[in-house]
């Protein structure tokens, strides 16, 4: 497997324990690529990405690059070939979302939500679906402030509200509010945002993403009596690895969702 940005070095140990070897690295810094060498025994590194990609060794590639870059080279790796684990959100936009279904047409695409959610074995009618995920950004994190790089709360931690939802009522939604804050001495992307959007089945939903907030990764479905249910998240980077290991194509369902999310990705943008 070839991986990339030092930012994702959590997940290369989970690489070697599902079972799967690294094969080749790209990055910018030739000195971070040979640290990574050396700490992960890592035969070959690039410091142009197409280069990875040609590479015979390589049968999969993982995408952790800026979230304005996902598709880009979502759909580079494809047409190379590759078996593609590209991190979340995969695509920001209809377009995008476009040009990633029709290369992985018959190959194998995985979106790096590695977070499992337990619920009871069947929820039925919630009225209310709250999502909270936020916490408190530093200096170190200024990237993610960046609009050109794909930046923004709403992107980074938003998106799994947006996942969430679709992959609990299986419907799209209708975005009716959304609201932004900034912090313009780090840039111009949203620093807390508020999305509040309706399902077609009827149900409300409000998805909280920020970068100044306590730390909350909260899933909150209420029910009619004032029942609420807490579900709880619980990453498997493990389990995700080994059933992308063992993919023959792309999942339907995900293709479905890989538009359904990038439908509120580009109106909520639109709105902010």
């Amino acid at each position: 497997m070839g991986t990339a940005r030092t930012a994702q070095k959590r997940l290369l140990p989970a690489i070697l324990s599902s079972g799967q070897t690294i094969a080749a690295i790209a990055g910018r810094d030739p000195a971070r690529l040979a640290e990574f060498q050396r700490d992960f025994a890592i035969t070959a590194a690039y410091l142009d990405l197409n280069a990875l990609l040609q590479d015979p060794s390589v049968d999969a590639v993982y995408i952790p690059l800026p979230n304005s870059m996902h598709a880009e080279w979502t759909v580079r790796a494809l047409q190379a070939g590759k078996r593609v684990l590209c991190e979340k959100p995969l695509a920001l936009n209809l377009a995008e979302a476009g040009r990633v279904i029709d290369a992985a047409r018959g190959r194998v695409l995985m979106e790096n939500f590695s977070y499992q959610t337990k619920t009871r074995d069947s929820i039925l009618n919630p009225q209310f679906i709250e999502v909270h995920f936020s916490f408190m950004a530093t200096v170190d994190h200024r990237l993610r402030y960046d609009p050109a790089l794909g930046g923004g709360s709403f992107l980074d931690l938003g998106c799994y509200g947006v996942d969430f939802v679709h992959r609990l009522l299986d419907c799209d939604v209708e975005i009716l509010d959304v609201h932004a804050t900034q912090r313009p001495a780090w840039g111009l992307a949203d620093e807390t945002c508020v999305v509040r959007a309706r399902s077609a089945s009827g149900v409300s939903i409000e998805i909280t993403s920020s970068f100044a907030q306590p730390p909350r990764q909260d899933f909150i479905l209420h029910f009619a009596g004032s029942e609420q249910l807490r579900i709880e998240r619980a990453d498997d980077t493990i389990g995700m690895l080994r059933a992308f290991a063992n993919m023959t194509q792309s999942d339907p369902a995900d293709i479905l969702r890989w538009r359904r999310n990038a439908s509120v990705y580009q109106e909520v943008l639109a709105r902010m």
